[in-house]
């Protein structure tokens, strides 16, 4: 059975997507494999994050606001220049990178006291995943972390390469 959306759903998804910055709406409409992808990570982000839906009623697996913690769940395509410029700065292998990061900041006496980034993979299938494809979603989003744990480690470590790493963080 159809369900059609009245004006007010669609104003209400569009003003979604422009919140989250993605998907793009010209990924949604474009028909094929492109449309069910971005259909997907929007499915993925409402199921991580639901506080830009509207009235949704249903609580993150990730909240915004956490006590003492802010989560953030970013695309990582808009950044996807920066990310090849630096592996290839530092000989990383340029891999396919992972679909989003979710950025965790945790709070003590309004300081930041730590960040933990996690990669995650979205994948959209009208069949089953095999385990080979399902190892290589795992091994893009591995892959992305030991990269990050790289720059961040060179970046404690040389002045320049700290500056790479934190403008990193702070466009994201």
């Amino acid at each position: 059975q159809e369900t059609l959306l009245n004006d007010s759903d669609i104003s209400d998804l569009l003003v979604e997507i422009s919140k989250r910055g993605m998907p793009t709406l010209k990924g949604l409409t474009s028909g094929g494999s492109e449309s069910l992808g971005e259909i997907g990570m929007l499915t993925a982000l409402r199921i991580l994050q639901s506080d830009f839906e509207n009235d949704s009623g249903i609580p993150s697996l990730i909240p915004t606001n956490d006590a003492n913690t802010v989560n953030l769940v970013i695309s990582i395509d808009p950044f996807e220049r920066y990310f090849e410029d630096l592996k290839l700065a530092l000989s990383f292998p340029t891999l396919d990178r992972p679909d989003l990061l979710v950025f965790s900041l945790r709070f003590s006496n309004s300081e930041p006291v730590s960040l933990n980034i996690v990669p995650l993979e979205v994948k959209v299938r009208t069949d089953k995943m095999s385990p080979k494809e399902q190892e290589s979603c795992l091994k893009q989003a591995s892959n992305f972390s030991e990269f990050l744990v790289k720059l961040s480690e060179i970046g404690a470590q040389n002045s320049l390469w700290g500056i790479a790493w934190r403008n990193l963080l702070a466009t994201m």
